[in-house]
């Protein structure tokens, strides 16, 4: 079964609008994890926003569509989950180190991380044209370690984010390999179930109990309604009604709007080469999205 919500006759105004409301919603989530981090610990954090997310959105595909609970589902998106585990506590790690745009521009790299991989492990043809979007993106992720590489601790924090981009890239290929059209929604609460329960679990050992403030919880609930379950929801609607190639157009300004809403809400900086950053990888992203 699909999950088709609707269908529509195509409405560019609307796809306009809910692409927009996508790329904020997106593009929030590395201010609002920075200002949560302030009060908590990572691996906590993340694994609870991840365990209420998946939640929510299991809800969703119970409510909506029909549950197939075949053993080999619950068993892909528990390996994706202990995958994802790192990919998400790599991110909430790095991201204590260094800017949220600049975090945001890192960890969206994970397209071009996946073109290489799909080379090697899907046997994707190389072209000249994907090898120079590549290259492109490379330079463009140098540039974003030269200021990064004055300070010790905003290179950890870089090196923590790139890998959890190369996590997440790693987790698409096996998505694309496993995991079937019509159960997408589905494996994807499983992961995020399983991933928070990892979390929780890893950061019980390894950090303080989280103390429950006010900020904390009001970030907390932004990212696992907002953040996971209305924007996992919201994406696979767009990709439903418009497909995924037009609707991954919108997640080229994600860095940029982050690195804005860095700037604006968290006082951080914009420099040179974060602008000549993220204006190479979204060149490289659109040419291996052609």
């Amino acid at each position: 079964m699909s999950y088709n919500f609707m269908n529509q006759k195509e409405n560019p105004i609307k796809f306009l609008a809910l692409s927009s409301l996508l790329t904020l919603v997106i593009a929030s989530d590395f201010i609002v994890i920075k200002i949560g981090l302030s009060c908590g610990t990572p691996l906590i954090f993340a694994g609870l926003r991840y365990l209420i997310g998946g939640f929510i959105l299991f809800l969703v595909v119970v409510s909506r569509f029909r549950f197939i609970s075949h053993l080999s589902n619950i068993y892909i998106a528990f390996i994706l989950g202990i995958i994802a585990t790192l990919e998400f506590g790599f991110l909430y790690i790095g991201i204590q180190y260094i800017n949220a745009g600049t975090a945001s521009i890192l960890y969206n790299t994970q397209p071009i991380i996946v073109s290489i991989m799909a080379i090697f492990l899907l046997k994707e043809p190389f072209t000249w044209e994907k090898f120079s979007a590549i290259l492109t993106g490379f330079i463009g992720v140098l540039l974003i370690f030269i200021e990064s590489l004055s300070s010790d601790t905003a290179t950890i924090g870089s090196v923590f984010v790139l890998l959890s981009a190369l996590s997440w890239a790693l987790n698409t290929i096996i998505f694309k390999k496993m995991v079937k059209n019509e159960f997408v929604m589905q494996t994807t609460s499983f992961l995020l179930l399983s991933a928070g329960m990892f979390l929780i679990f890893i950061g019980a050992f390894l950090e303080d109990p989280p103390v429950f403030t006010i900020k904390y919880i009001v970030t907390l609930l932004y990212l696992a309604i907002i953040g996971s379950a209305f924007g996992i929801t919201l994406w696979f609607y767009l990709v439903t009604q418009y497909g995924a190639s037009r609707t991954s157009i919108c997640l080229f300004l994600v860095p940029a709007f982050s690195t804005l809403f860095g700037y604006l809400i968290l006082g951080e900086n914009i420099y040179l080469t974060d602008i000549l950053g993220i204006f190479l990888i979204g060149i490289s992203i659109y040419i291996l999205n052609k």
